[in-house]
């Protein structure tokens, strides 16, 4: 009796392999064709926008840092030097006058 038993245990499990539902071996709805391409279009426009926002915040804050610069503001730079070194007597008005010019003609 409890090797009958036994079998038609067995071939129950066999029979419910066979019939339709989800099985993981099939790859019909767990990792195949239930997803389609949708979902993994979602999922690679979703990775770009992750990238592009970490690209972004990057340069926001590098250049927030001072990494982004300008002609202007090594222009502005060089002519508070020199107005500095001027004021504190390092050179006369026509050597100020001269690189003042040659600063702001470039």
């Amino acid at each position: 009796m409890l090797k009958q038993g036994t079998e038609m245990l067995l071939s129950a499990g066999a029979r419910s392999q066979q019939g339709p539902g989800w099985h993981m071996h099939d790859g019909d709805h767990m990792f195949g064709h239930a997803w389609g391409w949708g979902a993994s279009l979602g999922h690679a426009l979703l990775w770009l926008l992750v990238i592009a926002a970490v690209v972004i915040t990057t340069i926001v804050f590098t250049r927030r840092l001072g990494g982004g610069s300008s002609a202007t503001n090594h222009g502005r730079t060089a002519l508070d030097r020199l107005d500095q070194r001027y004021a504190d007597g390092e050179m006369d008005r026509e050597e100020y006058l001269q690189r003042k010019k040659d600063i702001l003609d470039r």
